[in-house]
């Protein structure tokens, strides 16, 4: 959205608050690394059972004399192997994890299935550079084995980053069913817009508790006109006029809750 937040600090509940410039907290719920743990263990699990069947398929599709050419008489085809095996599991190791971190909301199948998302520090949507650079580093976080690194690094901090975190600058949260401060008034005019499911998937929790924070408490019009200009720009709409971006903003928090829910 364009704004630059001043600080973000973690508080005894478990959850991470960022103040931005408009004095809005938002506050984040960190994932815990139980739930973590069990994500990786399902992602794991994908990750070797599409290793085994790609494995197979090499195996069936290629002739078997090719395969007793490569090993039994010559070297430099074994080195070539082996080398070309190594890079076809970090190779899908890393790609797994960046791909769906990096273009799929910032869960791999595994996070999905725990409710649980990587964002950046600020709570903005994950983008590719830091989704690569977090896949990078769980070759270190796993050191030596089953991620105990990263695991002992995450839990002698307070906001439970491993190192891979701390490098690409994110925070995995938990993505608890979004719960405004106070119900929207019943007497709030009808929808101005039906945002649609792409739309409301580009937001997320962070755009939320924003909005929901912005609501809770009193502001001038110029603040909302100014919130409800940078979201229709990110989400290619119209701005709205300055009379209409209260209830606008009221419009988008009322389908952004019910998306969060179904997510």
């Amino acid at each position: 959205m364009g704004e630059t937040f001043l600080e973000s600090s973690v508080r005894d509940d478990g959850h991470v608050a960022i103040d931005t410039p408009e004095r809005l907290i938002l506050r984040l719920p960190l994932a815990g690394l139980g739930s973590r743990f069990v994500a990786q263990i399902i992602d794991d699990v994908i990750r070797t059972v599409g290793l085994m069947a790609l494995f197979i398929l090499t195996m069936i599709v290629v002739p078997n004399s090719f395969w007793r050419w490569l090993f039994e008489f010559s070297t430099l085809g074994s080195i070539i192997a082996g080398l070309a095996v190594v890079i076809l599991v970090l190779g899908t190791f890393i790609g797994y994890d960046a791909f769906f971190e990096g273009y799929r909301n910032g869960q791999t199948p595994g996070k999905k299935t725990m409710r649980i998302r990587v964002v950046m520090d600020d709570g903005r949507p994950i983008h590719a550079r830091a989704a690569l650079t977090r896949a990078l580093m769980s070759l270190v976080d796993q050191l030596p084995n089953m991620y105990l690194l990263g695991g002992i690094v995450a839990l002698l901090r307070d906001d439970r980053k491993r190192l891979g975190d701390l490098v690409a600058g994110t925070t995995v949260i938990r993505l608890d069913q979004p719960t405004a401060q106070k119900p929207i008034a019943d007497n709030v005019p009808p929808k101005l817009l039906n945002f649609t499911r792409d739309q409301l998937r580009s937001l997320g929790l962070r755009e939320y508790e924003m909005l929901a924070e912005l609501r809770s408490r009193p502001q001038n019009r110029a603040l909302r006109h100014k919130i409800a200009s940078n979201l229709a720009k990110r989400l290619d709409l119209d701005i709205p006029p300055i009379a209409d971006a209260k209830n606008w903003l009221l419009d988008l928090e009322r389908q952004l809750k019910i998306d969060l829910q179904r997510r």
